[in-house]
């Protein structure tokens, strides 16, 4: 029977800065808040952003944007289409920017930089701004945006229709674990934090995944503007990590006959949409018999049998969807990381793997 493991996760370094005294003033570096947009016209927007704390120091402040997120970078900030400098002595509080948009059809992303003498920081919080803006209106019969879950006529004629979702992940057969970030009514944080203390499986709420008792996971950041689930560092060997476990205490791997943490991996598929903020050397996880490292610097290094091999991952601030597909019957396995470049690595499966422990990650 095919399992399908389907994580949707974010990981990101968080950004800090050296402390600055100066007499008695204590200069730490700045804190952004969320990012927002108004289109004002068909072709003008205005982009919003909101500086919680100046960190002793008012910063200077701008705005990026373009057609794609060059994620939490703060040098170089020149590599987005477009920057703007909002304001050299920026108070606390909201400040904002007006454009012209470049064109109707595409997304544009942005973020904030502030810079002060204790360092630069780049907001969490990603900026998306879809034009919605009706192209031309003269003689228009219907407009149909699907940007709701809906096929409804917003040109006001009245030409609702009716929108079939083809595919959603729980029709896939065999699927076991699908846990989706973007999906915040799955995700239960510590009370006054973003800590994440549990992520529900979507396919049965009796599983979920656990954040660790001190180094929980953090919901809140974002991949192409969706909720996206955040893993730091704390320590070395020590990351921040999720446990799967069924009705509150028993370990569950989706490997397993109905999730027993037990018996041989037969067939299992992994899709897992990612964001390496900092390649860092990690051992691998999922507790299914997989060994080496996930990842190692610049890729992957999985050990599926009795060799292992490596496929080559895309550069910090990339996003990727990540494939992994390990199976008895066909005897063979084979991984693929797909963003602006296409990495895979395919081999026998030569011995039988053991599932060992709990599902977690990462490790």
């Amino acid at each position: 029977m095919n399992r399908l493991l389907k994580i949707a996760l974010l990981f990101t370094l968080l950004i800090t800065g050296a402390i600055v005294t100066r007499a008695q003033t204590i200069i730490v570096p700045p804190s952004l808040g969320v990012m927002t947009s108004t289109q004002t016209s068909r072709n003008t927007a205005t982009l919003s952003g909101n500086l919680l704390r100046t960190g002793g120091e008012n910063p200077t402040v701008k705005i990026v944007w373009g057609t794609q997120d060059r994620g939490l970078k703060p040098i170089p900030d020149f590599s987005w289409d477009n920057e703007v400098t909002i304001s050299t002595n920026q108070s606390s509080g909201t400040f904002s920017t007006n454009i012209t948009i470049p064109a109707q059809g595409n997304v544009y992303y942005f973020r904030a930089i502030a810079s002060n003498a204790a360092g630069t920081v780049v907001s969490r919080n990603l900026g998306v701004l879809l034009p919605t803006k009706i192209v031309g209106s003269e003689n228009l019969v219907g407009r149909w945006s699907f940007n709701n879950g809906d096929s409804n006529d917003s040109s006001g004629n009245g030409y609702h229709g009716n929108m079939i979702n083809y595919f959603t992940p729980i029709s896939v057969s065999g699927m076991k674990l699908w846990v989706d970030a973007s999906d915040t009514s799955t995700i239960s944080t510590v009370n006054g934090s973003n800590d994440v203390e549990t992520w529900t499986n979507k396919i049965g709420e009796t599983v979920k995944l656990y954040g660790h008792t001190t180094n929980k996971p953090s919901t809140g950041s974002s991949i192409n503007g969706l909720n996206a689930i955040e893993f730091d560092k704390r320590s070395d060997n020590n990351m921040e990590h999720f446990t799967a476990k069924k009705n509150n205490s028993t370990d569950w791997n989706p490997a397993g006959t109905d999730g027993t943490v037990s018996g041989k991996v037969q067939d299992v598929a992994l899709l897992m949409i990612a964001r390496l903020d900092t390649a860092r050397r990690s051992g691998f996880p999922f507790g299914m018999g997989w060994g080496d490292h996930f990842p190692w610097t610049g890729g992957i290094i999985w050990k599926y049998s009795d060799a292992s091999s490596y496929a080559a991952i895309g550069s910090n601030g990339t996003v990727m969807l990540i494939t992994m597909r390990y199976s008895k019957l066909i005897k063979n396995r084979k991984s693929s990381l797909t963003e602006h470049l296409f990495s895979t690595i395919h081999a026998p499966m030569i011995t039988e793997l053991v599932i060992w422990q709990h599902s977690h990650f990462p490790t």
